[in-house]
């Protein structure tokens, strides 16, 4: 009897230890500003997309915005910083982004993300075209003999 009473309160004790940190980390999600945050960067990604693909008709991207839960997206997220983060760390966390350089971190983040998405457009390109000279040096990049005409 002793035994099954232990591993009850085992069982309770880790499955309301699990439900705790599950809504430490929506706390921590809060403090973060995670929803405005993830709103405002998948808004600045579409718009990105949609200017570097303007092939693809403008409908596409208004219905991708309309169909968009964020709810379905932090609720995946609340699993994630699950996994990786223990109870202590996400309460570190919570701590650290109730700090002024905290705060700050979260509110400059959407600005570091665009010019961070830039640079990485910038340095892939420059290093394409590196690439695509380096090639067309060692004749890769010929063009086809012209046919002549008979």
């Amino acid at each position: 009897m002793k035994k099954i009473f232990l591993v009850s309160a085992f069982l309770v004790s880790a499955l309301s230890s699990a439900q705790t940190k599950e809504q430490k980390v929506e706390k921590l999600m809060e403090v973060m500003g995670m929803t405005k945050n993830v709103e405002l960067m998948f808004t600045q990604m579409m718009n990105h997309y949609a200017e570097t693909n303007p092939t693809v008709p403008t409908i596409f991207w208004t219905k991708i915005r309309e169909k968009i839960n964020y709810n379905d997206l932090l609720e995946k997220m609340v699993g994630i910083y699950s996994k990786y983060y223990t109870s202590e760390d996400i309460d570190q966390l919570i701590k650290f982004y109730n700090t002024p350089v905290g705060k700050k971190s979260m509110s400059i983040l959407p600005q570091i993300m665009q010019e961070s998405m830039k640079a990485g457009e910038e340095w892939g390109v420059k290093t394409a075209e590196k690439v695509i000279a380096d090639l067309e040096k060692e004749g890769y990049f010929q063009d086809p003999p012209m046919e002549s005409e008979e």
